[in-house]
């Protein structure tokens, strides 16, 4: 489950830095996303491994992925609401 986490995290990282590279905010999003990934892999090896880290990342690590979202979220309603004519924040 890691393993697949981690590519299909990391391939929307990468989409998100190609298609939108003007943007502030997909920046952000696409280096935090790239982060996540990473993590996920170094998680899978620490458990193939028998390494007591490796779950304590994996937990930590989506944690930190709900937070990313739910900040994205909270910037895309702050976004529409203060400037609804803008595109990006």
């Amino acid at each position: 489950m890691a393993a697949f986490n981690g590519w299909s995290i990391g391939f929307f990282a990468a989409v998100t830095l190609l298609f939108d590279i003007f943007s502030l905010t997909a920046l952000v999003l696409g280096v935090g996303m790239a982060v996540v990934a990473r993590n996920e892999f170094k998680s899978r090896a620490r458990i193939l491994t028998p390494n007591p880290t490796g779950p304590e990342l994996l937990w930590r690590n989506q944690v930190g992925f709900m937070a990313l979202i739910i900040l994205y979220c909270l910037w895309s309603m702050y976004v529409t609401t203060a400037r609804p004519g803008s595109a990006d924040g």
